[in-house]
């Protein structure tokens, strides 16, 4: 389960890159095939998709860089144990 603030910091990356590209909530969940609410999930960073959803929503949102692909659903928590090694 994510904390407050990664889940704060997921949704502010998801949301603003899907209003960014013009996209609805409904228009992204519709698109990716999955129910609007588990889409809310995602983006409110209750939930975080498989990686088969996670590289359909970066799809859907034009994302073909993987640097940008890996920061749309990296956590805070990641960045710190990455930057220690």
């Amino acid at each position: 389960m994510l904390n407050k603030k990664e889940r704060a910091i997921l949704d502010s990356k998801l949301k603003k890159i899907r209003l960014e590209n013009d996209h609805t909530q409904p228009d992204m969940s519709r698109r990716c095939n999955i129910s609007l609410r588990s889409y809310q999930r995602y983006e409110l960073g209750e939930r975080i998709p498989d990686v088969h959803l996670a590289i359909r929503i970066a799809e859907v949102l034009g994302i073909k860089n993987f640097t940008d692909f890996k920061e749309l659903f990296k956590l805070p928590s990641e960045n710190s144990s990455s930057e220690k090694q």
